[in-house]
């Protein structure tokens, strides 16, 4: 085996546009200005995506448009 010395990149495309992934970084660091941190977090991101009726930027878990 070859060493390399290229770095492994742990940014995969997630398919998200630039603007998506603006707004969802928008609401993270509102969030974090909010002062929730951690988990809390993500809950909050998530559930406003819900009121925006942006399911397709939820995970696959919680697309179930209830």
């Amino acid at each position: 085996m070859e060493f390399s010395y290229e770095p492994i990149n742990p940014f995969q495309d997630d398919g998200l546009s630039n603007e998506d992934r603006k707004m969802i970084n928008a609401m993270r660091d509102t969030a974090y200005v909010c002062g929730y941190r951690g988990e809390d977090v993500e809950h909050a991101v998530h559930l406003a995506l819900k009121r925006m009726g942006r399911y397709d930027l939820l995970p696959p878990c919680e697309q179930d448009r209830k």
